[in-house]
């Protein structure tokens, strides 16, 4: 597989298993126990040394079950690598250092026309920092696409206010955005779901970049953050079910 910055992976072969996200649909996803679990976590770029250990360094992420098939969340050096971390009772998560740890999705993704962007989200980061990004060079209506913790350490989507009832860092988000729409959608503990208005409308983008590790409009601005699940859908709504289903996978994470 050819990857847009220019390195060139062998994808290893699949190891068979269910989509623990069948429910939501084709999607990117990287959740840390269940990947590590099925041995789709490498330390190094040719995919022949497992990541298993707490503190193993994380080159390649496997994810099965893209739009397409295989998509793969790479390190761009070995510099770079986010590192497992046992966070007990068997969850685990990827540790970003916040000076240069990130992973890059192997293929570029666009929503366009009526389609519905999915996001979920479980980390751990500080006020003011984003663990997760969408876009590089260009932002939405002058807005990031990332979901960060703000001063008050409350989550935001794109800088707009997302969530003002996670106190704790850790606490799973689940948002939805429709492309021509200014209305959000959050998922909220117990599948309740609460609305708010963005001061902008969602635009059509193509061959945008996904980040793990760093946000902000131009993707320069690092985190230290421990991820343990993420996953962006785009498509169709799936619905509140769905995204109460979503929401209570990543807090059990």
């Amino acid at each position: 597989m050819n990857l847009s910055m220019g390195l060139s992976i062998t994808t290893p072969r699949l190891i068979v298993a269910g989509n623990p996200l069948a429910f939501l649909g084709a999607c990117y996803a990287l959740l840390v126990a269940y990947m590590r679990a099925r041995g789709k976590l490498w330390q190094d770029l040719a995919c022949t040394i497992p990541a298993t250990e707490d503190g193993d360094p994380v080159r390649v992420a496997v994810w099965d079950f893209g739009p397409l098939g295989v998509v793969l969340w790479v390190a761009p050096s070995d510099n770079a690598r986010p590192v497992l971390w046992d966070e007990g009772g068997g969850l685990w998560s990827l540790w970003f250092d916040g000076i240069d740890d990130q992973f890059t999705l192997s293929t570029n993704v666009s929503h366009t026309g009526t389609q519905v962007m999915t996001h979920g989200l479980r980390a751990t980061l500080p006020a003011g920092t984003a663990a997760y990004a969408m876009g590089s060079g260009s932002a939405v209506d002058g807005k990031d696409r990332s979901f960060k913790r703000n001063v008050s350490n409350n989550w935001q989507f794109n800088g707009w206010f997302a969530d003002g009832d996670t106190g704790e860092s850790g606490t799973a988000l689940v948002t939805r955005v429709q492309v021509g729409s200014s209305t959000l959608r959050r998922t909220n503990s117990g599948g309740s779901v609460s609305s708010a208005t963005l001061s902008g409308t969602l635009t059509d983008s193509s061959g945008t970049p996904i980040y793990v590790g760093r946000g902000g409009a131009d993707g320069s601005a690092f985190a230290q953050t421990r991820v343990r699940g993420l996953a962006v859908a785009i498509g169709s709504d799936p619905g509140d079910a769905a995204c109460a289903q979503l929401r209570s996978l990543l807090a059990s994470l």
